[in-house]
């Protein structure tokens, strides 16, 4: 056998490798930097205070879904609550849904909706609904379209 062909090619081998692996390493780099200023770019310096229009009426991004589910609400006063919450599933939202019964949330947790008298929309069935107010603007954007898409017309202030 021939040993310093065998060297040779190991070599060979071990210098491709080393290019490899010094491109996968600026590859990585470029990215890291890229995904910083990404992060940079949407890390937000000030609360996000995007205003939007319904019915001539100006709201922030959680207001506007509560108006959105009583304005729905009105429309369809016979809607159940599991009807309602089958229009307002939970994955527009995210982990606090969008409608809660009232008396399902847990003291702690009530914070994250709108709990105070004027915002408990009630059903026909007397069932008390609240709305969470935990819109950020990401998912307040699927929540918009989603809005247009039962007929409401939504527009950034």
């Amino acid at each position: 056998m021939n040993y310093d062909r065998v060297i040779v090619e190991l070599l060979d081998r071990i210098a491709q490798l080393e290019e490899k692996v010094d491109a996968l390493e600026k590859s990585a780099a470029q990215r890291s930097a890229s995904a910083a200023s990404i992060i940079e770019e949407d890390s937000p310096k000030t609360r996000d205070k995007t205003k939007y229009v319904i019915d001539g009426r100006t709201f922030l991004k959680n207001r506007l879904v509560l108006e959105v589910v009583n304005k729905y609400v009105h429309e369809h006063p016979e809607i159940s609550f599991e009807g309602l919450q089958q229009v307002f599933f939970d994955k527009l939202q995210g982990s606090f849904g969008v409608v809660r019964k009232r008396n399902a949330i847990e003291p702690q947790k009530q914070i994250r909706y709108f709990f105070k008298t004027d915002d408990i929309i009630y059903l026909a069935d007397g069932t008390a609904v609240v709305v969470s107010n935990q819109w950020g603007k990401d998912n307040i954007k699927s929540f918009i379209v989603f809005a247009k898409s039962l007929g409401y017309e939504i527009t950034e202030a």
